[in-house]
């Protein structure tokens, strides 16, 4: 029998309030603190570039598309940022060098189409180079998509239909090969979702090209 997960959860004003087990939070309709690790590095052509997983937890809606590598629930006796550890290393399989870890900022999200119907999403960046063939498949991640930060933007914005990236899969573990990826595939996210993905994209471009963390770009 699965052991169940508490999690903290918060009043409007961010104030903890409580602790829950996830189901219940979601059954409630609490704000709850989710996390979510970006990956992205400058390559030696200086082209920025991403680290991504392909879903495939069992009865996720979003299945097949692309997302950050990591994210999920923070558990009760962690902050966001253990969470953000935590997380990275059950879905990618490799242990963060936490000194490295870049907060960018966060964001609420509110919405009654999901089961996290309110969360603040807390969003982290780690601007190092992780090879394809260090990730690890499990349950929730089929794969690992390498790919351009400003190809991905371009799909995001629209300006493009489809973009193409090295991947590794779980169906082909010991091959790295090209992986086309097709902006129908990510409406099944709608707006609120895609709307998120590029402000990440927005803080990612900040820290990678200048170095800075740009928070305004959650406001």
């Amino acid at each position: 029998m699965k052991q169940e997960e508490y999690i903290a959860v918060f009043d409007g004003e961010g104030r903890k309030v409580g602790i829950k087990t996830r189901d219940q939070a979601h059954r409630d309709g609490d704000w709850h603190w989710l996390v979510f690790v970006w990956v992205a590095y400058v390559d030696k052509e200086g082209v920025a570039r991403l680290l991504l997983q392909v879903r495939a937890r069992p009865g996720d809606p979003f299945a097949g598309n692309i997302d950050a590598p990591a994210g999920g629930h923070v558990i009760a006796e962690e902050g966001h940022r253990q969470g953000a550890m935590r997380e990275f290393e059950e879905e990618v399989g490799v242990r963060l060098a936490e000194e490295a870890l870049i907060y960018l900022g966060n964001r609420p999200l509110e919405s009654e189409s999901w089961a996290c119907r309110r969360a603040i999403q807390h969003f982290y960046l780690y601007p190092r180079f992780i090879r394809l063939e260090e990730t690890r498949f499990n349950e929730e991640v089929s794969g690992f998509l390498e790919i351009g930060l400003e190809d991905l933007t371009a799909l995001l914005e629209g300006d493009v239909q489809r973009i193409t990236g090295l991947a590794r899969l779980a169906t082909a573990p010991d091959e790295i090969g090209e992986l086309e990826v097709l902006q129908a595939s990510l409406d099944s996210y709608g707006e609120a979702i895609l709307a998120v993905f590029r402000r990440s994209m927005q803080a990612i471009r900040a820290y990678v090209r200048d170095g800075r963390v740009d928070a305004s770009v959650w406001e």
